[in-house]
């Protein structure tokens, strides 16, 4: 019995170091995984074998002389003119004040995407749908890649082509290299709820990915490929002419700013695309929330900024 009994006091005090260890740096009051609250033993466990320490004695008290504070000098505001004119004009009288008072947050461009993609082979660039048809013509049967040794027909895009917004998804998946057209697998089913619950009809938005062809067995496109699709990226948000541009996901959210950034660094705020007037939110792409459903919350959070600015009603 006293050989368990001092076994029981071993662990007592390793563990009472181990809490008094987290609580010097500030770790007592973080979360804890399901694995730590199962096996760890409660405080009130570890106090009740630990013998408590007598109480050490009051130190004296010394008079000291009142210390006036010293003023920390705030740097100034910027006006708030100067603030508002980083944001897209169309869309300033709808966001919440909030919105506007924090300038636009500037990000590290990636070297491999700085390069600015040539839009001279559009020429003057009609907007809407002659538009479009013209980014389609200049496209044509492309080979500007490897993709397309693999592919059954190019992905183009799809909806409204004067559209106030627009999402970017990453690349064709097996059913729309099948169909032709963008977002109609599983993902896609989910992003027309998310633009319904949004107020709007998947019909009223344009819908397109980075890269034109599907990729060998859905991996991710390389730097080269969204390289050559790039242009003709950048040709159909000048030819839509969107308020705002959704990329969902980290790929299309990297090749629409020009960053290697990480998604979760870069999502729920607004940012300046590199080539146009749109303001860019970037959110999580519906793949990943039907693989994690905890996404559903933060990438609702970031769509109702969207649905603010655009001075929309939501379905929900």
């Amino acid at each position: 019995m006293t050989s368990l009994q001092d076994e029981l006091h071993a662990v007592a005090r390793e563990l009472r170091e181990r809490i008094l260890h987290e609580a010097d740096w500030g770790l007592a009051g973080h979360e804890r995984s399901p694995e730590a609250q199962r096996t760890a033993p409660s405080q009130v466990f570890v106090r009740a074998l630990q013998p408590a320490p007598p109480a050490p004695p009051a130190p004296p008290v010394r008079p000291t002389a009142p210390v006036a504070p010293v003023p920390v000098a705030q740097p100034p505001a910027p006006p708030a003119s100067e603030v508002v004119t980083a944001i897209h004009p169309a869309i300033v009288e709808s966001i919440p004040i909030a919105e506007l008072v924090a300038p636009l947050p500037t990000i590290q461009r990636a070297p491999s995407l700085r390069p600015a993609p040539d839009l001279s082979i559009f020429g003057n660039l009609p907007s809407g749908s002659p538009g479009l048809q013209h980014i389609q013509t200049v496209l044509g049967e492309c080979q500007r890649c490897d993709l397309h040794a693999e592919r059954t027909q190019l992905v183009f895009g799809r909806g409204n082509p004067e559209a106030d917004v627009v999402f970017i998804g990453e690349a064709p998946g097996e059913e729309e290299d099948l169909e032709g057209r963008p977002f109609v697998g599983p993902a896609g089913q989910l992003l027309e709820r998310m633009i319904q619950a949004m107020g709007l009809q998947p019909d009223q938005t344009y819908i397109t990915n980075v890269v034109k062809c599907r990729t060998p067995n859905g991996r991710e496109p390389e730097i080269e490929e969204r390289l050559k699709c790039r242009p003709f990226l950048v040709g159909q948000v000048q030819a839509t002419h969107p308020r705002v541009i959704v990329t969902l996901g980290r790929i299309a959210t990297q090749t629409v700013l020009e960053t290697d950034g990480r998604i979760s660094q870069l999502r729920g705020r607004w940012h300046s695309h590199p080539h146009h007037d749109s303001q860019v939110m970037p959110t999580y792409h519906p793949t990943a929330i039907l693989r994690n459903p905890q996404l559903r919350r933060p990438v609702w959070e970031d769509l109702k900024r969207v649905v603010q600015a655009l001075g929309l009603h939501t379905n929900t």
